[in-house]
Formats: C-alpha cells, structure tokens, sequence
C-alpha cells in the first residue's frame, strides 16, 4: 500500500502538531514509497513465510549499526 500524503499530513499534525503542506507530504510519500519497496525487497531475500516474527527486527537493528 502507497503511502498517501493526507495520512502523512494528519499524522504529523496528530503526533508532532505539525503542519506540513501538501506539495512536501506528497514528496515525503514518494520517499516512503521508495523505502518500503527496498524494506520489502531485502525482507523478501532474507525471510520465509514461516520465518522467525523477530527475524526481520533483528535484521535490521544489525543493519542500523
């Protein structure tokens, strides 16, 4: 699922009480759409169907460092 500008919007304003405009939620969106497309592509190398829940959390805190 893309993420959408309008959820990225309300949620800054929910949680951070910050108003982004529209035009830089909607270039924040392409980012986390690029990010989720790598995230899923190297989960999907690593991990099984019936992996370890906490396989991919500890992937990437290795990954973090």
């Amino acid at each position: 699922m893309p993420a959408k500008p309008d959820l990225i919007r309300d949620n800054a304003l929910w949680h951070y009480d910050v108003d982004i405009a529209p035009a830089r939620a909607a270039e924040l969106a392409a980012e986390v759409a690029v990010l989720n497309v790598a995230v899923r592509k190297e989960a999907a190398a690593r991990l099984a169907f019936d992996s370890d829940p906490w396989s991919l959390t500890a992937f990437l805190a290795r990954w973090m460092r």
